[in-house]
């Protein structure tokens, strides 16, 4: 199953950060590192600044990848 989710911070509605994955709970531990894998310098930025806050939200769930995109 492909899952579509947001990174929002807690408390907040507003999504930051849409993306794809097959496996979400590992998927948000690799957003949540910062560990220079990420390559947009924003994002690095925004996940350092509120470590701790970011939280997923699955947002639609398909069995077609092309409709994960």
């Amino acid at each position: 199953m492909y899952h579509i989710y947001g990174l929002h911070l807690e408390g907040e509605d507003e999504i930051r950060y849409v993306g794809s994955t097959t496996q979400p709970v590992k998927r948000l531990y690799q957003h949540t590192r910062a560990d220079g894998h990420e390559r947009v310098p924003e994002r690095i930025e925004w996940v350092k600044k509120n470590n701790g806050r970011i939280r997923m939200k699955l947002l639609e769930t398909t069995s077609d990848r092309r409709g994960a995109e």
